[in-house]
């Protein structure tokens, strides 16, 4: 996808969120993943079950979320950014309406 078809937070998201900086926006990522973890240490996901990511951002819970439901469940992001994918293509989750 171009910029043109990003709105403003997927453009925030994918280019402005650590000043242009790829190795800060590494850093930060690393050092989120960690708390991504820490709450999925917290969590009781089992196979199967369905996990709704609310306010997603670029994925990193819903992403983290995949190994824990299994091929038979289900990870819904909610209000990814038209475009924030662009860098990544298309989500690699599992997801039903409803």
């Amino acid at each position: 996808m171009t910029s043109n078809t990003q709105d403003q937070w997927a453009q925030w998201l994918l280019h402005r969120r650590f000043g242009g900086d790829l190795q800060r926006g590494q850093a930060m990522l690393k050092e989120l993943s960690v708390w991504r973890d820490r709450i999925f240490g917290h969590a009781t996901i089992a196979e199967g079950e369905t996990v709704l990511d609310v306010g997603c951002g670029d994925g990193l819970i819903a992403f983290g979320a995949l190994d824990r439901v299994g091929e038979e469940g289900f990870v819904r992001p909610l209000s990814l950014p038209r475009g924030a994918d662009a860098g990544a293509g298309p989500l690699p989750v599992r997801a039903r309406s409803c």
